[in-house]
């Protein structure tokens, strides 16, 4: 019904689904199934097409996309309507100062009060105000408190008896301050020039001269009379970008360890820069759907988290992680606000929830414990209760730390498992124990002796195990449990509680936009094409199956055989695009530079 030509005043005209899709406004709507008929002022709700009126307190400075939403009675928390430029959207985010218009009622979409004329600083430590500390997490670095009293930017902090300004960094928001953008503003200054090169947030800029030399091999500890780190110990973990430095070499992936490409484990959340397009987005190791298991690291490893940017994934994540600090993700504090804690930062890379977060790789460099400024955990995926101390008490709580997710209440709930802590395990009995491991198991008849994963007793469990090994062939499709019509429930899970992912060719249908693409000679290996329900392209994508057709020739654009029963070798070089092999460019992505394919056709020597 949206942009269908006919205005439906009740749900669909307001401005999450833009006023009807145009439809409610003459100036706005197109006919369609409809002729616009309906569209007149009466209904027209749309701010941009009814007589605006600028709030007195605006200023020129006010860049908006919609200017007439600024003191429309209807406080907008997104953009730069909520700002001093802005007049605080026009008096439209304080209960105080907001004036009701014909289009809303002030408080709807409830209120975020920055202006410092209706709001009071309400923080916990007055006297951490202006000590020469910037205090970036609470409400101390807000206009109500003066941007933690001055402490936040270099332009306007003053030395405390404590604290110097800018000993750790600087978190500047305040709109009017005079700081440059070749301020160095960092979470951690401590991280400058320890001897660690500090590949996250903005340390290895020039601003920062490259972490104070620490990211170059020629130039960590010079004129330095200590580091925290010894130097000659973190080549491995410099990543050279100083032009200047010696050792500097452009290259479009800059990463420190090219082993950590395609191993397994996605190294993102702003590490190392390899969760990048240059990078192949860490060779697919940070979207679940291009995963794949290296020598070292489980794709389903518990300490692996997902940061699909790729945009041609099946399950790219909606947006960008975009925070002030990237070095704030997995510190081990989790950060309520900011828009850390979101899916997209892959919940504060983890510090949220007790059972995900980990804190910086290198003890030195931590600030913070796990837990030591609480959890927030909003991850469906992984055990998100109020108290994380009854985990792993000795006490079995039923309800909902009982679950995998919560691995069985940290092992109370089974005999086989409770250690005694606060509590004697007495409450751990085979009632309530539902960890499928200390269940009798039976495997299902569809699994086979070549199924090998962690958990033999989740194939066949009624929950569809969507990571690692389980939802393949040699696993039965996890025993049924991915596809409704195969599924069978157990008392441990009901089928359907994981949602399914159907692969099984028996019990799925090949859906795809372009059925003439399959058996084609070409290899569709975007999609749903290359699959076991559409025949793995019919055939298309490995070698001992493709059939030329009129208008492709089989290998001609390269081979992607993920069918388990072909003869293809291993030796046959299988790449997307056969025209990049000896080009004179080194592919780093993909199966180019190997031996299969003669390293790239010789393009990387």
């Amino acid at each position: 019904w949206l942009g269908d030509g006919y205005c439906d005043v009740e749900v669909h005209n307001t401005r999450v689904c833009n006023w009807d899709g145009g439809d409610c406004c003459n100036e706005t709507c197109v006919a369609a199934d409809y002729d616009c008929s309906s569209a007149s002022a009466d209904v027209c709700l749309d701010p941009m097409y009814q007589p605006s009126t600028t709030p007195a307190a605006t200023t020129s400075a006010c860049s908006v996309s919609y200017p007439s939403y600024v003191g429309d009675g209807h406080c907008d928390t997104t953009g730069e309507y909520n700002t001093i430029s802005c007049s605080w959207d026009g008096g439209d985010c304080c209960e105080d100062s907001c004036v009701s218009s014909d289009s809303y009622t002030c408080g709807t979409n409830s209120y975020d009060c920055k202006d410092p004329a209706y709001s009071t600083c309400s923080v916990d430590g007055s006297s951490f105000l202006g000590d020469g500390y910037c205090d970036s997490v609470g409400d101390y670095n807000t206009a109500a408190c003066g941007w933690d009293s001055g402490d936040c930017c270099s332009a306007s902090c003053e030395d405390g008896p404590q604290y110097t300004c800018g000993e750790y960094g600087y978190t500047c928001l305040d709109p009017d301050s005079s700081d440059s953008d070749s301020v160095c503003e960092v979470g951690f200054d401590s991280w400058l020039a320890d001897g660690f090169c500090d590949t996250s947030g903005d340390y290895n800029t020039q601003a920062c001269a490259w972490d104070g030399g620490d990211c170059c091999a020629s130039t960590c500890g010079v004129n330095i009379t200590s580091t925290t780190f010894d130097c000659d110990d973190e080549v491995d973990s410099q990543v050279c970008l100083d032009p200047t430095a010696a050792e500097y070499v452009s290259t479009e992936c800059a990463v420190a360890q090219e082993s950590y490409i395609a191993d397994g484990f996605c190294d993102g959340f702003g590490y190392g820069g390899y969760n990048t397009a240059a990078c192949d987005w860490d060779g697919g190791d940070c979207c679940a759907s291009t995963c794949v298991d290296g020598t070292e690291h489980s794709c389903s490893d518990d300490e692996n988290h997902y940061e699909c940017f790729d945009p041609d994934a099946t399950d790219h994540a909606p947006g960008n992680c975009s925070v002030q600090f990237e070095e704030y993700l997995g510190d081990a504090y989790c950060d309520y606000n900011g828009g850390y804690n979101v899916a997209a930062c892959a919940w504060d890379g983890g510090d949220c929830c007790v059972l995900t977060c980990t804190g910086p790789a290198n003890e030195e460099e931590a600030v913070y414990t796990c837990g030591e400024g609480g959890y927030d955990c909003k991850d469906n995926t992984t055990c998100a209760v109020d108290f994380t101390s009854w985990l792993g008490d000795g006490y079995c709580d039923v309800e909902v730390h009982n679950t995998r997710v919560c691995n069985w209440d940290g092992g109370d709930c089974c005999n086989e498992t409770c250690v005694a802590a606060d509590y004697d395990c007495s409450s751990a009995s085979a009632d309530v124990c539902l960890d499928p491991m200390y269940q009798p198991s039976t495997t299902p008849a569809a699994t086979t002796s070549a199924c090998s994963v962690s958990y033999p007793s989740y194939v066949g469990d009624g929950h569809c195990d969507t990571t690692g090994e389980y939802n393949t062939i040699s696993c039965g499709w996890d025993g049924g449990d991915c596809c409704e019509d195969s599924c069978i429930s157990s008392d441990s899970y009901t089928c359907g509680t994981n949602s399914y992912d159907c692969k099984d060719p028996e019990y799925s249908t090949c859906s795809v936009d372009g059925s003439s693409f399959l058996g084609d000679g070409y290899c569709d290996s975007v999609g749903d094409y290359n699959t076991a329900a559409c025949g793995w392209d019919g055939g298309d994508c490995c070698s001992s199956s493709c059939e030329d057709s009129a208008d492709y020739t089989c290998g001609e654009y390269g081979y992607t055989c993920l069918d388990p029963d072909s003869s293809d070798p291993d030796t046959v070089c299988e790449v997307g695009f056969d025209s990049w092999l000896a080009d004179g460019f080194c592919d780093t992505s993909g199966d180019y530079n190997t031996q299969a394919c003669a390293w790239d056709g010789g393009d990387c020597c």
